[in-house]
């Protein structure tokens, strides 16, 4: 048998730590930490709705939701985010908005719907 000498080479290999307390995950990329940190600790929560495909998220402070803005969407989005204290917000393209906006607008659709359900009727002397 014979000895093969082999030179050492110094490898590094950098990882990246979750910023918050006693969390621990580690990602390979700052992205990674990133997404993790907004997924696990900017939300509160997160629901799915058929409505639109449209993610709810809940928020508990302000901070944490611009923090999950500018993870998400970039540091030129946090101008965009309307703040309305504590609760459920949702997402539409780089915009994050209270959801209380999102059930306005869905009554408002339904009363457009609704009056011309009863101008359609009325025009065809339907009764309803």
């Amino acid at each position: 048998m014979k000895d093969i000498k082999v030179k050492k080479k110094k490898v590094t290999h950098e990882t990246f730590v979750c910023p918050e307390p006693g969390c621990g995950f580690e990602g390979e990329t700052k992205q990674d930490v990133l997404k993790h940190y907004a997924r696990e600790h900017c939300v509160e929560e997160v629901r799915k709705s058929v409505y639109h495909l449209t993610n709810f998220l809940r928020f508990a402070s302000r901070a944490r939701a611009l923090e999950w803005v500018e993870i998400s969407f970039g540091a030129d989005a946090r101008d965009a985010f309307v703040w309305e204290g504590p609760g459920w917000y949702y997402t539409n393209n780089w915009r994050c908005y209270p959801a209380r906006r999102l059930m306005e607008r869905m009554q408002e659709r339904i009363e457009r719907l609704e009056n011309d359900r009863r101008k359609l009727a009325a025009d065809l002397g339907l009764e309803i």
